[in-house]
């Protein structure tokens, strides 16, 4: 086990217009653009993987996974990515790549930044008179930078609010508690030339897409990318009785003894104590062993200290989580995640028909209408993409929570995870989301998702001999889906709510 110095900035980087004393100990290499030199600084926990061709240089930070080719590594993929000759290329090849990643693409006098599909591996940037940094957190630039905290007082009192805490510190926008840094959003690129960011995706509108086929597509992605970070990890797999790790479980049917299965028991609850029995019962039946861990409360002082430094956002809730995996020695693990399921491949709610799509509208859904500053950043978000959704065939929630809720809270679950181990999250992969987005929505219900038990029953039909998270709901569900209105009784129910929730 290394040191606790070593998890101060675990897994992050840095990229910089000076040099920085600070990170002596992490890996370095200076860029050079024309007459110009940038310095990029990366913890030597962070994967990273470098080459060029006669036309650019790529830098790999983190990882990338090919569901299509599960033997390659980040050296296989950089050879791929280094046969194109233009950035439009290597954006669009990325599409098919599972992985937590930012990729520097470095020309004669320009560099460019893009990351995955969510923005799972965080960028953020800031351009000021005299400098330039892009790295891994504000905190990080700020404090390279000595860049104080922002007196905006719309941020602040967002930052402070009770409806921030109660989302579990769920952002939206792209500013940051600092006034100069900002989030690069998904989907999009930073250009360091033109000092802006531009959006790459959608391309090409999403055509509706038959049921089978999709299931045969995801089965693969998904299989693929568990199978391509077997090979390469050792992986940990966190399970619960409900439908996103089940369907990661399903795929994992070849992989089973490889992988070190789980369940977080930090509390004796009633949702806790479902997950294992059930979990249980697809261990014994199915032939893996499951591991139930009891996470204590303790957590040290020196951990805490870091765990907080590391992050400004960061919260206290999975922090005895992510210290018994320090205790444990998992650095050298990955743990599987069904995150990012529910939200992407699965549909949360709809818009509401016959309400105006605007900032303080979408901003009822985190419960976010009386912050100003969220109100704002969505307002500005909205007028952006209601033209994007329109053109390409995209529901305006579903690109909600890709590049707002997904983008900020998911993320920030990753980057506080940073301190002991990384993650993998198969459903974050470009054209696995477009596949999903390409079926009629009705197979794409959070409680019933046909898609999912489709890909189910290609992969391992046995795992769907086990309930999903019952309980009276559940029930109720079962007899209005068997009336066959448990679909049309759920949206209404949940627009209704939202229109309280609206007028309030």
């Amino acid at each position: 086990m290394k040191t606790t110095d070593n998890l101060i900035y675990r897994r992050q980087f840095i990229l910089i217009s000076k040099k920085i004393a600070d990170f002596t100990d992490w890996r370095s290499e200076t860029i050079i653009l024309n007459n110009t030199k940038l310095y990029l600084y990366c913890h030597d926990d962070l994967e990273f993987q470098k080459g060029q061709n006669n036309f650019f240089q790529l830098y790999i930070l983190g990882y990338l996974i090919d569901p299509y080719n599960p033997t390659y590594n980040n050296e296989d993929i950089l050879s791929c990515l280094l046969k194109y000759k233009k950035f439009d290329a290597v954006i669009n090849s990325i599409n098919k790549y599972n992985g937590r990643f930012a990729i520097m693409y470095i020309e004669k006098n320009n560099i460019k930044i893009i990351n995955d599909l969510t923005g799972f591996r965080e960028v953020y940037y800031c351009f000021t008179d005299k400098s330039f940094a892009c790295g891994s957190t504000p905190t990080l630039i700020s404090k390279v930078l000595n860049i104080s905290k922002t007196k905006n007082p719309d941020i602040t009192g967002f930052f402070n609010s009770d409806a921030f805490k109660k989302t579990n510190n769920v952002w939206v926008g792209y500013k940051t508690l600092y006034d100069d840094i900002l989030h690069l959003p998904p989907n999009h690129y930073l250009d360091w030339k033109k000092k802006q960011v531009t959006r790459f995706w959608p391309s090409i509108p999403l055509k509706t897409m038959d049921i089978k086929q999709c299931a045969y597509e995801c089965a693969k992605i998904i299989k693929g990318t568990i199978s391509g970070a077997s090979k390469r990890y050792k992986i940990h797999m966190g399970l619960t009785a409900g439908w996103d790790t089940r369907l990661l479980l399903s795929a994992t049917r070849e992989n089973k003894d490889s992988i070190y299965y789980y369940i977080n028991k930090p509390d004796v609850t009633p949702k806790i104590l479902q997950d294992i029995k059930i979990s249980q019962q697809l261990s014994e039946k199915l032939g893996f062993n499951l591991n139930i861990l009891d996470i204590p409360h303790y957590v040290d002082k020196k951990f805490r200290d870091i765990y907080f430094r590391n992050n400004d956002l960061a919260r206290e809730s999975l922090l005895p989580v992510f210290f018994n995996a320090y205790q444990n020695k998992w650095d050298d693990t990955y743990t599987l995640s069904g995150t990012m399921g529910n939200g992407l491949a699965r549909i949360y709610m709809p818009f509401p028909n016959n309400v105006e799509i605007n900032g303080k509208n979408i901003a009822v859904f985190p419960k976010y209408h009386y912050q100003p500053y969220a109100v704002d950043a969505l307002d500005n978000w909205a007028k952006e993409v209601k033209i994007i959704c329109s053109d390409y065939n995209i529901d305006i929630m579903d690109l909600y929570q890709l590049e707002q809720e997904n983008a900020h809270w998911a993320s920030l679950s990753a980057s506080e995870q940073d301190i002991v181990r990384e993650e993998i999250r198969p459903f974050n992969t470009r054209y696995l989301v477009e596949l999903f987005w390409s079926l009629e929505k009705k197979y794409r219900y959070q409680y019933y998702p046909i898609i999912y038990i489709k890909i189910m029953r290609i992969l391992w039909k046995d795992v769907l001999n086990f309930p999903f998270n019952p309980s009276w709901k559940s029930s109720l569900y079962k007899l209005l889906r068997m009336l066959n209105i448990e679909q049309k009784v759920y949206y209404f129910y949940k627009k209704k709510k939202y229109i309280k929730l609206l007028n309030s």
